[in-house]
């Protein structure tokens, strides 16, 4: 799908780079992500050797929700696959922050959390922030055939 940077990034303090270079993951138009992409949990190896990458999100109407890439096992920078919807939505009063859950900001869901599930092939379990105020837990299993 796409190549990574060709820039290499090097920082002898972690804050001071040498260049930004391109960016790796970006806001695509059109698309749930429009606006901003930001980094989610690790990425996590699949069976086949590629990597699930889950990423946060937000678009023009204001809503926070997570998609996922998924990296070339060889070249971890190189995108195979990115969703084309959110894998989870702020779809539900908790994550909406309507009456009678009270919340920071609204329509927010967000990843920060993931791990494999012991025992089973591709599948994860999520950690998410609903609106800020409340913690929920999502399963998701990823068809690699």
């Amino acid at each position: 799908m796409s190549d990574p940077p060709t820039t290499p990034q090097h920082s002898r303090n972690l804050t001071e780079w040498n260049s930004t270079g391109d960016l790796w993951l970006q806001a695509r138009d059109g698309h749930f992500d429009d606006t901003g992409v930001e980094a989610g949990p690790p990425p996590m190896r699949l069976s086949d050797g590629n990597w699930l990458f889950f990423y946060n999100s937000w678009n023009q109407s204001q809503a926070y929700h997570p998609g996922y890439v998924i990296l070339d096992g060889r070249v971890p920078g190189r995108i195979l696959q990115r969703s084309d919807a959110p894998i989870l939505s702020p779809d539900v009063a908790w994550t909406e922050g309507v009456a009678p859950y009270t919340c920071n900001v609204p329509n927010v869901v967000f990843l920060e959390a993931a791990h494999p599930v012991a025992g089973t092939v591709d599948t994860f379990d999520v950690y998410f922030g609903g609106a800020d105020t409340t913690v929920g837990t999502a399963r998701f299993r990823v068809d690699i055939s």
